[in-house]
């Protein structure tokens, strides 16, 4: 029973009658006379008891309970066991009476819900796949009393039906991440929904819970205000398009710039008084507009219109609202807690945050997985245990079989002379063979393996941070510092290189006694291979993000690197949504 609800619409002559037939308005009235302008008309007959139609009565509850459960039961296998699975309980838990019908009238919380669901864009779903704006009609158009058990039974399943579906694709997202990407899988957070509903509608505040269900992760509701604010722009008709050209520097002049300084404006790269300007001059404001536009968008800031800015000018406002909602649904694959001190790597942006406590204590630039013949780093997450200092390399057998014996085979010092070792197994440990023709033969059957020494030019260099996982990724040093000058840094095989590893050991061993800066560097400068394990483990995130927002309020895009997005929004736009009746 709730606090409020919504009546049934009453025709007007049964209330006239009603009226008259108690005495309580008479043909001489003034309300009367405002039905009737004309008082001295003939009036009708004078209304008998039998002239009063009665109000639509309820339908039996015993029909109307018998028509839940078999609607219930005959739904299960139109709809996913998840959600089908918490709408059984649901009505089991409440004997399969009606959650949002009483006493012939539709609950307050039936609008709510509708209205909710009409608004399901703002956290880029689809309103469409609840139905909103078909139950919002059926709602309007139909009074509950009047209806069949059947039919009502059937509008009342559609609700709850359309509220469970939300309210998991909000908390867990519309697609199992793992359906895009067996390596996907990140989130094993699980809530009841249907006892969610239920302690909602007993407290009459369906929004509000369904409001909580969404992520709260501020990176995620920042996202969903930049949204908001691209899809404005794209429903005004977006921005111009920077037509083609040669490059242009700073000091040109062109018949572009005017357009240039529009399009730079409309996402306010560029201040509201410089876009004023209406000169052809490519001046200081325009150049650090351009800058700072390509700064957001991961590119060479180089302050120049060149061919790689000028297609991130051009993308359509509607393209990076869609851009926003994808990253969106990678933030619900995420648990909502991730734990008090974390290291999330965003492979597209190549960055690694630390944070304590919730706040950012540490972050810096990183090299991930090439982008081809399956190099790519995968996306899930684990917790760190220990760090290894001066470690070995362990050489994958498919590096060592594909890269590394063809060409000891042709070179019988290049094993010697790149500080290879063949040995008995991965381990500090293992027996040395020399590097023999026979020696190479069992490396290549998988008997014998091969590993770098340690040392400054090991290709994990001084430290390696580890999460022990299926993939044989992690975290770790490099001699090749270069490659951070790279914008697009998706150079190693799969691992993840840290640009200032020193700093990162500091943070992951900051809560271990007698592990000081001092004592971490000559860790890594001296003596020989160490393993020092963690009290507590640390979770680690190694996820992607196309679109993100800075705390200051700035929106970030990125190249799609390894066509996750394309791979997302295909699985989104080729999902049906689920036929709950």
């Amino acid at each position: 029973m709730f606090a409020s609800s919504r009546p049934g619409p009453l025709p007007a002559l049964l209330i006239a009658c009603a009226l008259v037939a108690a005495g309580c308005a008479s043909p001489s009235s003034p309300g009367a006379s405002a039905t009737r302008p004309d008082a001295s008309a003939q009036q009708p007959p004078a209304a008998t008891s039998t002239d009063v139609v009665p109000e639509p009565t309820a339908p039996p509850t015993d029909s109307l309970v018998a028509a839940t459960r078999t609607l219930v039961q005959d739904s299960l296998g139109t709809i996913s066991t998840r959600r089908g699975d918490a709408l059984r309980r649901f009505y089991e838990h409440r004997a399969f009476r009606p959650a949002w019908y009483d006493d012939g009238r539709w609950h307050d919380a039936a609008d709510s819900l509708t209205a909710v669901l009409r608004r399901a864009d703002r956290h880029g779903l689809v309103p469409a796949d609840y139905g909103a704006a078909a139950l919002a009609q059926s709602l309007s158009d139909t009074t509950a009393a009047a209806l069949a058990p059947s039919a009502l039974a059937r509008l009342d399943v559609r609700l709850t039906a359309a509220a469970i579906d939300y309210a998991t694709d909000l908390f867990n997202g519309r697609i199992a991440p793992e359906a895009v990407d067996p390596d996907w899988y990140l989130r094993d957070d699980t809530t009841d929904v249907g006892t969610m509903l239920t302690d909602a509608l007993a407290r009459d505040s369906v929004p509000g819970a369904l409001r909580r269900m969404a992520p709260r992760h501020p990176g995620y509701q920042r996202l969903q205000d930049a949204l908001g604010t691209y899809r404005t722009l794209a429903d005004a008709g977006g921005w111009p398009t920077v037509p083609a050209g040669d490059v242009l520097h700073p000091g040109d002049t062109s018949a572009r710039v005017p357009v240039l300084r529009e399009r730079l404006a409309m996402t306010n790269d560029l201040p509201a008084p410089d876009a004023l300007e209406r000169d052809s001059a490519y001046d200081a404001a325009l150049a650090r507009a351009v800058h700072h536009f390509q700064q957001r968008h991961g590119l060479t800031t180089d302050s120049l219109l060149g061919p790689s800015t000028r297609a991130a000018l051009n993308v359509p406002a509607t393209e990076r609202a869609r851009q926003i909602a994808l990253n969106m649904e990678r933030w619900r694959w995420l648990p909502d807690d991730l734990g008090r001190r974390h290291v999330l790597v965003n492979i597209p942006a190549f960055r690694l945050k630390a944070y304590r406590d919730g706040d950012l204590a540490l972050r810096m630039d990183v090299v991930a997985g090439a982008a081809y013949q399956s190099r790519e780093t995968p996306i899930f997450a684990d917790t760190m245990e220990y760090v290894i200092f001066r470690p070995f390399w362990n050489i994958p057998p498919g590096i060592a079989n594909g890269e590394i014996l063809p060409k000891a085979r042709g070179n019988r010092d290049y094993l010697v002379d790149n500080n290879y070792q063949i040995v008995s197994h991965y381990g500090p440990g293992a027996e040395v063979y020399d590097p023999y023709a026979t020696s190479l033969d069992r490396v290549a059957s998988g008997e014998l393996r091969l590993r770098e020494k340690a040392g400054p030019t090991n290709a994990l260099g001084l430290v390696k941070f580890m999460f022990p996982n299926e993939y044989a990724v992690y975290l770790h040093d490099t001699p090749a510092d270069h490659l951070f000058s790279k914008v697009e840094r998706d150079f190693s095989h799969g691992c993840v290189r840290v640009e200032r590893p020193e700093d990162l050991a500091v943070f992951v061993l900051s809560e271990k006694d007698d592990w000081t800066r001092d004592r971490i560097r000559r860790a890594m400068h001296q003596g020989s291979w160490q393993q020092v394990d963690l009290d507590a483990p640390i979770p680690v995130y190694l996820a992607y993000w196309t679109a993100f927002v800075d705390p200051d309020g700035t929106v970030n895009f990125r190249q799609d690197v390894y066509d996750h997005d394309g791979a997302l929004d295909r699985a989104l736009r080729q999902s049906a949504p689920d036929q709950n009746t």
